[in-house]
């Protein structure tokens, strides 16, 4: 009763995901221990980011299938595979990894410069990139890491209940609040 939608969201959010993004407090701890807090969260933030952003340039660079590698049967070389064969995964893998890797370098950008690290932490923006990079790097391994029917249906079955559970998540804490 009383608090807004977003704060509700946060108190349901796992512990050690409220730690991350939470800016240490100063109460009964020194500024040198504050300071090494930030330090840790902002270097595992980055190598995680990294890692996605190192992903998602390797994917772009090489996507799933691979290219054309001569022209013939109406095929040109250097042409993606994917898109010939499955133009809407191949549409739907370019932009939800096009979309986790800018979100990736946002994160980054966020967490490199020291004036923006303390209020980068606790901002919401930074937790926007970061869940748009998540679900940009779920919906680019469902588009393009299968060839298979079957195996494509199960990797969309298991995206979809990742996301569901996070849906249900929200509408349970809104719902609280209305």
């Amino acid at each position: 009763p009383g608090m807004e939608p977003a704060e509700k969201v946060e108190q349901c959010a796992p512990s050690w995901l409220k730690e991350l993004f939470e800016h240490p407090e100063k109460g009964g701890e020194e500024a040198a221990d504050v300071e090494r807090t930030l330090e840790k969260r902002q270097k595992l933030l980055l190598l995680l980011e990294i890692l996605a952003a190192s992903l998602t340039y390797q994917a772009g660079m090489s996507l799933p299938g691979g290219f054309w590698q001569e022209s013939k049967l109406g095929h040109v070389a250097g042409d993606p595979v994917l898109n010939d064969n499955y133009p809407r995964r191949y549409v739907a893998f370019f932009y939800r990894n096009a979309t986790a890797f800018v979100a990736s370098l946002g994160v980054i950008m966020l967490l490199v410069n020291r004036k923006l690290l303390a209020t980068g932490i606790r901002s919401r923006a930074l937790r926007v990139c970061v869940i748009l990079d998540l679900v940009g790097l779920m919906g680019a391994f469902a588009a393009g890491s299968c060839r298979k029917v079957s195996t494509s249906i199960y990797v969309l079955v298991l995206t979809f209940a990742v996301l569901l559970c996070i849906a249900l998540q929200v509408t349970l804490v809104l719902s609280e609040t209305a």
